[in-house]
């Protein structure tokens, strides 16, 4: 639980730390992308709670059992593929097995199949219209097929029917901040609080959602708060911080979130905060520096090899924004935009027979979407190669 409620901080953070016009893009995506991890520990129903079936025919029931036995030795194997398709002859069997179907469910989720995980579950829910779990689960499916929405609504029934379970309580409020529904995500973590008073990571998330209405004063409360509870809770100060920085309190921010970097010195967005930061006082030397810490610590992120990388270009530091907008065509393989950036970048080493490379991959992919505009750049670009 905590390591899914740290993930989904994490997200936040970026939605918070850095601009706008870059995260609006990509948030709900990385928010689907980080709900997955409410399954981790989920162990698919077949291959623990379905037992052998007792039918009317011998042979009948024979190969059910086979078919069930042999489901779970392909899910402990991690032959998700071949366990789908076991369980799915199984349920031709057994159309009344509910769990039958949530495994399915289960099994489709981890391939990345949720439009199929969705009617999986869905027929689970059917048989068994009861079963918390099952609409958690659907919930799941449903965000990460980016379906909020629907997802909320399952998850408000899954806390309807069992509502001492915070992971439930926890998948509503991801899904209604994918949707912008900020006060009912406040409402629901306060609900977690009432549960559990010490479960500190929620008033970060809250601290976010309130911050991201507009409440600065009222989320520095509730993350000084937390803080004095929580010193060395790097979640609720890297809140804390922003809220004090959307109040101009760059003095407080700044040492909060230099706190932040003395118990997590591996945060790549506390980095880029930094950056920020620093830019925006005008130590640029000091900015760099951070901009370059951020781009080594954060290759899994492409928000932060973007807005690192675009920094480092236009400060003329070369080797490194190669190195970060590389990183973003890897991570972001059908993004023009890294090849383009790449280009330019390699350009300026004078490593042409790279950056034609690069440039050209760009304009395809721009052509791919029509984007005339951006065609012209790279064009312009190849022509002064």
């Amino acid at each position: 639980m905590l390591r899914l409620v740290n993930l989904i901080v994490f997200t936040l953070r970026v939605y918070l730390a850095v601009p706008k016009s870059i995260v609006r893009k990509t948030i709900l995506a990385t928010i689907a992308g980080l709900l997955i991890v409410e399954f981790a520990d989920f162990q698919p129903a077949v291959a623990r709670d379905v037992q052998p079936i007792l039918l009317s025919q011998q042979s009948a029931r024979q190969q059910l059992n086979d078919l069930l036995r042999q489901g779970r030795e392909l899910v402990d194997a991690g032959d998700f593929a071949s366990a789908i398709t076991t369980y799915q002859q199984a349920a031709v069997l057994d159309r009344n097995n509910a769990k039958i179907f949530s495994g399915i469910g289960y099994l489709q989720a981890k391939q990345g199949n949720y439009g199929e995980a969705v009617q999986a579950y869905r027929q689970a829910i059917a048989l068994d219209p009861n079963n918390a779990d099952f609409y958690y689960a659907l919930g799941h499916s449903l965000a990460n097929n980016k379906d909020y929405s629907n997802a909320a609504t399952a998850y408000r029934r899954s806390v309807q029917l069992d509502t001492n379970n915070i992971n439930h309580y926890l998948g509503l409020g991801v899904a209604l901040l994918a949707q912008g529904n900020y006060s009912e995500a406040i409402a629901v973590y306060e609900q977690v609080i009432a549960l559990d008073p010490k479960y500190s990571q929620v008033y970060a998330l809250m601290g976010a959602a309130l911050i991201e209405q507009g409440k600065y004063p009222e989320a520095a409360r509730t993350l000084q708060a937390a803080a004095q509870q929580m010193p060395n809770d790097s979640n609720v100060l890297q809140q804390l911080a922003i809220a004090y920085l959307k109040q101009g309190n760059t003095e407080d921010g700044f040492a909060t979130l230099r706190k932040v970097v003395a118990l997590d010195p591996r945060n790549a967005r506390v980095h880029l905060q930094i950056g920020q930061l620093l830019q925006a006082q005008g130590d640029l030397e000091a900015a760099k520096q951070a901009y370059q810490d951020a781009v080594f610590l954060g290759s899994d992120s492409v928000e932060v090899q973007t807005v690192a990388g675009e920094w480092l270009l236009n400060e003329r530091e070369y080797l490194t924004a190669i190195l970060a907008f590389r990183r973003v065509t890897e991570l972001a393989p059908d993004d023009p935009s890294g090849y383009h950036k790449l280009g330019m970048a390699l350009m300026e080493r004078r490593r042409t027979t790279e950056a034609v490379q690069a440039l050209e991959k760009a304009r395809e992919l721009y052509q791919r979407q029509g984007n005339t505009s951006g065609v012209r750049q790279v064009e312009a670009a190849l022509d002064g190669a």
